[in-house]
């Protein structure tokens, strides 16, 4: 395992968790929630349940930052943008010069 490599194992918590099931957290308990490549593999069907979720656990202020796919197959990383938006988050992407179709999504709770 990573963490036992870069020897952190002690200073982490790994949650292993069934995403069509609550996420194991309280509300309003992290100050920022980080992903990488990690939206894109959701089915559709279940995106707007998980992006619930981390509204959820995030903070008031807290900040959102996902390293992205911008688009694959039926994914685009625009139903994540539109919805972070619609509640109220101040959201940008940031497109990557090396990285064609990825993107840094980085928002705000109000």
């Amino acid at each position: 395992m990573n963490a036992e490599i870069e020897h952190v194992e002690k200073t982490v918590d790994f949650i292993k968790a069934d995403l069509q099931k609550p996420f194991p957290f309280d509300s309003d308990r992290f100050d920022a929630v980080v992903s990488s490549q990690f939206l894109y593999c959701i089915p559709s069907d279940q995106l707007q349940k998980v992006c619930n979720e981390i509204d959820r656990v995030l903070k008031s202020e807290g900040r959102l930052v996902f390293f992205e796919t911008i688009r694959f197959f039926n994914w685009n990383i625009k139903k994540v943008f539109d919805f972070f938006k619609e509640k109220g988050y101040d959201v940008e992407l940031q497109p990557l010069e090396y990285f064609s179709n990825k993107c840094l999504f980085i928002a705000k709770k109000p």
